[in-house]
């Protein structure tokens, strides 16, 4: 049986990303045990497979209670526990972490996901969400996962740039999806260049306007099949 053969546990690693005042952030907690106690760390936690008994009671038709009957429940479990964030938060799987020395006790593998949080899901998250360009150093190989999510999101937004908006509240002005954009690419996108963009972009329509004191904010939303999944 494939039991006999199990030398690794599967851990799950959460890069929760936030924006604020046109820098990327990412929360972080602190570990309350060892190894690497009191160090700031991704949220995470294990992977908690069936025993054979219950994987043997599940294809029977049982219940999958105790356990996680995926990498994705566990993602989900583990963000609604730690974060109190709901489980229908989105989230994309990044990568899987395998190096034999991740952690000193024993192999682990890490399956990361990262996950867009909007500003008043950052502010109700336990945690501290710390700038991209200006982290500690971090437990483990936590640092090589948060930088492969910023190259992985980098990526992303030039061909799925509705992505930004995951970062935004519902309706958001132009200058606030600006924002999210200089924060992910570390640089200031030149206005006249966005304003075309705005203009040519299908996925996001106008509601309404915000008064600022000056001249009104024109106010997006997404549409579509974009929104259905925000």
């Amino acid at each position: 049986m494939i039991w006999d053969h199990a030398r690794a546990a599967v851990g799950v690693d959460l890069v929760l990303l936030s924006v604020r005042q046109s820098r990327l952030e990412v929360l972080l907690q602190a570990r309350d045990k060892a190894p690497e106690a009191g160090s700031l760390a991704l949220v995470g936690g294990l992977f908690r497979p069936p025993s054979l008994a219950q994987w043997q009671a599940w294809r029977e038709g049982g219940a999958s209670t105790g356990w996680d009957p995926s990498l994705q429940h566990a993602a989900q479990r583990i963000c609604r526990e730690r974060c109190g964030l709901p489980r229908s938060t989105w989230m994309e799987q990044l990568y899987t972490f395998g190096e034999l020395d991740r952690d000193p006790r024993g192999p682990v593998l890490s399956v990361a996901w990262w996950v867009p949080l909007r500003p008043e899901q950052r502010l109700e998250t336990p945690g501290r969400c710390l700038p991209i360009g200006d982290l500690p150093s971090l437990a483990f190989d936590h640092a090589e996962i948060v930088n492969t999510a910023v190259g992985r999101l980098r990526g992303k937004l030039n061909y799925a740039p509705h992505l930004a908006a995951k970062f935004l509240p519902p309706t958001f002005a132009a200058s606030e999806l600006r924002g999210v954009f200089e924060a992910v690419h570390g640089v200031v996108p030149n206005r006249g260049s966005f304003g075309r963009l705005l203009d040519k972009w299908d996925w996001l329509e106008p509601v309404g306007k915000r008064e600022t004191g000056g001249r009104p904010a024109q106010l997006f939303r997404v549409k579509g099949a974009q929104a259905r999944s925000q």
